[in-house]
């Protein structure tokens, strides 16, 4: 994690989308903003002293339109910066491996075809 700091981390955050359902925890965008300088300091204590833990990732159901429903994982706030962050530094060191026709989960790319999106 010594490529992560706070600024890095204020990024992460700044990326992550705000609108999305709390996790387990409860906790939402803005209430983990309400104290925001103190909240990343302490996160990146402790990725850096290696005692992060990301909590249980909380079970949710969409509806289908055939009746069913699909699951869906919701993680806790906190943890959706630390997984942007580490998000960052990964496409940032493998980037620049891919194939240009390469596709899936890599921005302006679509996983479902091979367009660009």
């Amino acid at each position: 994690m010594h490529n992560i700091d706070l600024d890095f981390l204020y990024e992460a955050y700044r990326r992550v989308n705000k609108r999305a359902k709390p996790g387990i925890d409860g906790v939402t965008a803005k209430e983990y903003s309400a104290n925001l300088e103190s909240n990343l300091k302490t996160l990146l204590n402790r990725m850096r002293e290696g005692t992060y833990k990301a909590p249980p990732v909380k079970r949710a159901y969409i509806e289908k339109s055939d009746g069913g429903k699909r699951p869906l994982g919701l993680p806790a706030f906190e943890d959706k910066i630390v997984q942007m962050a580490v998000s960052m530094i990964l496409t940032t060191i493998y980037e620049v491996d891919f194939y240009d026709v390469s596709y899936g989960s890599r921005k302006g790319r679509s996983a479902h075809s091979s367009k660009r999106v």
